[in-house]
């Protein structure tokens, strides 16, 4: 396997939306570098600071912590595109389930549509106005090539972003043209959470209480308990 470039392998919970539960324990591996500047970014370490591990030596971390959810975030894993496919197909014959954050900047498609590399669920992390990063956005084009489940996060600065969220996720229904559930579940989950500084979970509640009349089960308000456990 390909070296990768790694800024930290730990062990916590899992702390927001996506497919492994909030608050189980989890295997995160954080690549190293990211194509993106946001404003409100809160790992700009891992922008540089890492190191190069072997395939092999990343399994055998993996191993050593001894939990079977293995979530791969950054900076953007997708930045290593063959390390990451030869990392995948690792875990996979490993039965380990894998979870990919992602910002929504790189197409899906390079992952999403191999045979032995894909993983449970995609976290895409939207970028809008707020992050000074809307216009890099071109994952969309390549949600019908995913299988499995999709959670879409918003990070919201203020109104417009809530608006321009709402905005996207009705974009996105409309061009869904195969799977739309996965066992009864919705295949693609919308998630909507503050910039602290700027909003409160509380608007974030409030603005879907008034544009929502009824209760949708694909959209989620993104809490990140870890935050919250001070775990970081």
């Amino acid at each position: 396997m390909k070296d990768i470039k790694i800024n930290e392998i730990f062990c916590s919970v899992s702390g927001e939306v996506g497919l492994f539960p909030q608050g189980s324990f989890t295997t995160f591996i954080r690549f190293t570098g990211c194509n993106l500047r946001c404003s409100y970014c809160d790992t700009k370490y891992s922008y540089y600071e890492g190191k190069y591990w072997t395939g092999e030596e990343i399994i055998k971390r993996i191993k050593e912590l001894g939990v079977n959810q293995v979530l791969l975030t950054g900076g953007e894993p997708l930045l290593q595109i063959d390390a990451l496919k030869e990392l995948l197909f690792a875990l996979n014959n490993l039965d380990y389930r894998i979870q990919i954050e992602t910002n929504g900047s790189f197409s899906l498609f390079e992952v999403a549509g191999r045979k032995g590399i894909v993983p449970n669920c995609f976290v895409v992390d939207y970028k809008l106005e707020g992050s000074n990063e809307e216009e890099k956005m071109v994952f969309l084009s390549s949600l019908d090539k995913f299988s499995g489940y999709i959670y879409i996060k918003f990070v919201c600065s203020n109104k417009e972003d809530m608006i321009r969220a709402f905005e996207v996720r009705e974009q996105i229904k409309k061009e869904q043209k195969y799977q739309v559930e996965i066992n009864g579940f919705p295949k693609i989950v919308y998630s909507l959470s503050p910039v602290s500084s700027f909003l409160s979970f509380k608007d974030i509640y409030d603005f879907i209480s008034e544009n929502e009349r009824k209760c949708y089960n694909d959209i989620l308000i993104n809490t990140q308990i870890h935050k919250f456990m001070k775990l970081s």
